[in-house]
C-alpha cells in the first residue's frame, strides 16, 4: 500500500512537472507569435526584486577581470546591446558565478566528497554561456523589433517627401517624435549626416552597424534612386509593400509550424505520464513478484 502511494505521489508529480512544461511551451509559443505580428500586451508594472538586480548586486563582489581570465575571456557585446547594458550582463554573469560556485560547495558538503569540488573550475564559464545566451535573446528581440518598425517609418517618409521634406529632413522628423529601436539607429545616421557623412556614405554605416536586410533594401532604394533621378516616395512606397509581403509570407510559414512544434511536446509531455500512470502499478507488482 505504501509503495503505491509512493507510486501515484511520484507520477502525479512528474504529471504536473511535464503539464507545466507543456504550458509554458504554449505560452512561448504565443508571446512568439504575439511579437512577429506586432501586438503588444500592456503588463501591470511589479515592484518585486528581479534576479538580474540580484546577480547583478552579488557580481559587484568580485573583480571583472579574475572571472574573465577563468572563462577564457570578456563577454562579446551584441549589436543591439549598449555598452551600459553589457556592464549589467557582466556583473550579472560575476554573480552567477558565484551563486553556481556556492551551490557546487553545499552539494559537495553535502555528500561528503571532496572530488565534487572539481566542478568549480567550469562554474565561470557555464555562467557566462548562460548569460551570453540571455544578451543575444534580447539582441535577437530588438533586431525582430527594428524590422517591424521599419515599414512603419518607411510610409512616414513616403508622407514627409510627398509633403516636399527632404530625405534627411522625413528622417529628423521621424527621429525626434519615436522612441524605439529603429530611432536610435536612426538617430545616429542623422547626427552623421550632420558632421558631414554623405548620404550614401551615412546609409552604408547604418547597414553595416545593424546587418538589418531591409534597412539594407532602404539603402538600395535611396541610392538607385540617387544616381538614375527617379522619385525616391516612389521607390519606398514599392519596398514597404514587398517588406509587408515578405512579412505576412514569414508570419503564415510560422502559423503552420506551430502545431507541428506542438506534437512533440504534447506526445511526450503528456502521454509519458499517463502511461507511467496506468503502467506503473502494474510493472511496480510485476518486479515484486504480486501481480498473480
Amino acid at each position: 500500500m505504501t509503495e503505491t502511494l509512493a507510486l501515484a505521489a511520484v507520477a502525479g508529480l512528474i504529471t504536473a512537472v511535464f503539464g507545466f512544461a507543456v504550458l509554458e511551451a504554449a505560452a512561448r509559443d504565443r508571446r512568439r507569435l504575439e511579437a512577429k505580428a506586432g501586438i503588444v500586451r500592456v503588463s501591470r508594472p511589479t515592484r518585486a526584486i528581479s534576479p538580474l538586480a540580484l546577480l547583478v548586486a552579488l557580481g559587484a563582489i568580485v573583480a571583472g577581470p579574475r572571472v574573465a581570465l577563468l572563462a577564457g575571456g570578456e563577454m562579446p557585446q551584441p549589436r543591439f546591446v549598449t555598452s551600459a547594458e553589457l556592464a549589467v550582463f557582466r556583473a550579472a554573469w560575476r554573480g552567477l558565478a558565484i551563486v553556481l560556485g556556492a551551490l557546487v560547495i553545499l552539494a559537495a558538503l553535502a555528500a561528503r566528497e571532496p572530488a565534487w569540488l572539481l566542478a568549480l573550475v567550469p562554474t565561470p564559464f557555464v555562467a557566462r554561456i548562460l548569460v551570453v545566451g540571455r544578451a543575444r535573446a534580447l539582441d535577437r528581440a530588438r533586431a525582430q523589433s527594428l524590422e517591424r518598425e521599419l515599414t512603419v517609418a518607411l510610409d512616414i517618409f513616403v508622407l514627409a517627401l510627398e509633403a516636399g521634406l527632404p530625405f534627411e529632413r522625413a528622417v529628423t522628423a521621424y527621429v525626434e517624435t519615436t522612441q524605439s529601436v529603429l530611432a536610435q539607429e536612426l538617430a545616429v545616421t542623422v547626427r552623421e549626416l550632420e558632421v558631414g557623412y554623405r548620404r550614401r556614405e551615412a546609409l552604408e554605416r547604418l547597414v553595416h552597424r545593424t546587418r538589418s536586410a531591409g534597412l539594407a533594401a532602404m539603402a538600395s532604394a535611396v541610392r538607385l534612386a540617387e544616381e538614375f533621378g527617379t522619385p525616391l516616395a516612389a521607390a519606398l512606397r514599392s519596398l514597404t509593400v514587398d517588406l509587408r509581403a515578405q512579412r505576412r509570407n514569414r508570419l503564415q510559414e510560422a502559423a503552420l509550424r506551430a502545431p507541428v512544434t506542438m506534437l512533440v511536446p504534447t506526445a511526450g509531455l503528456i502521454l509519458l505520464p499517463i502511461f507511467a500512470i496506468i503502467l506503473g502499478p502494474i510493472a511496480l507488482r510485476v518486479a515484486t513478484g504480486t501481480l498473480f
